[in-house]
């Protein structure tokens, strides 16, 4: 008897040691399992993002060619970032000059006006007093639509003048100002 209760005993034991031993294996595989979901969730998390930076990959040449074309566009509508503004408020007086000169208006003065920040420019002013008939105005402001780097009108007051009997041309006096922007040369 004591021989049937030993054996009852180590067969009770292997058998409590193999239900443990299986109630280990089923933690381990649902362990196992739940950490193939976990990362299985993960890798499709990434598959979008993955695919966003291979677009990007893909036209990155694209964009830096993009980039070039806005930094050449850029260099032709604003006046150089490398010239003292002082200096370039002359040329912007001589030029608007020109131009209201070439198309036949008389310029009886011209001031420069002080430099003016905004946030990435620096605006170049110039007021211009002319004289002539509205048709060289026109002519000249078609002008200065052209002209570049960009020079953009910011007022224009005109005033007729008395007409000549023998005249047929109604003269006007004017008083424009324009201006062109320089980029910062803080700002990249």
């Amino acid at each position: 008897m004591a021989n049937k209760l030993r054996f009852r005993k180590s067969s009770l034991m292997v058998l409590v040691s193999g239900a443990m031993l299986l109630v280990v294996m089923f933690w381990l595989l649902l362990t196992v399992f739940g950490y193939f979901v976990d990362y299985s969730r993960q890798v499709s998390d990434l598959k979008p993002k993955l695919a966003r930076l291979q677009g990007l990959v893909s036209v990155e040449q694209t964009m830096l060619n993009a980039v070039s074309e806005v930094d050449y566009q850029l260099e032709n509508l604003v006046l150089d970032a490398d010239i003292e503004s002082s200096r370039l408020g002359t040329q912007v007086q001589q030029k608007s000059r020109d131009i209201f000169r070439d198309t036949g208006m008389v310029v009886s003065g011209s001031q420069v006006a002080k430099p003016t920040e905004t946030e990435q420019f620096l605006k170049i002013g110039v007021t211009l007093n002319i004289e002539g008939t509205l048709e060289d105005l026109e002519l000249a402001l078609l002008e200065v639509i052209h002209e570049r780097p960009l020079m953009l009108i910011d007022e224009i007051e005109v005033t007729p003048e008395r007409r000549h009997r023998n005249s047929r041309e109604q003269k006007i006096g004017a008083s424009i100002k324009l201006y062109s922007l320089q980029l910062r040369g803080d700002h990249e």
